[in-house]
């Protein structure tokens, strides 16, 4: 005779689940492609070694504004 209720057995199979659904759906967020917004890509684009402080600023500048 076993010792253990059909109830253990539920909240066993209710935990496994739960935790199956979990990891599923952090490997789906982790692995979804990531679309970059149009500042990320710009600031990507710049070419900092080329840059003076001043232009950096500046930029830095339009960027900010961009983002209000």
């Amino acid at each position: 005779m076993s010792n253990q209720h059909p109830e253990d057995d539920i909240a066993r199979d209710n935990k496994a689940d739960a935790t199956q659904q979990f990891e599923q759906a952090a490997f789906e967020l982790f692995d979804a492609p990531v679309e970059q917004s149009e500042i990320e890509q710009e600031i990507k684009a710049l070419n900092l070694s080329n840059m003076t402080p001043i232009d950096a600023l500046v930029k830095l500048s339009e960027l900010q504004k961009q983002l209000k």
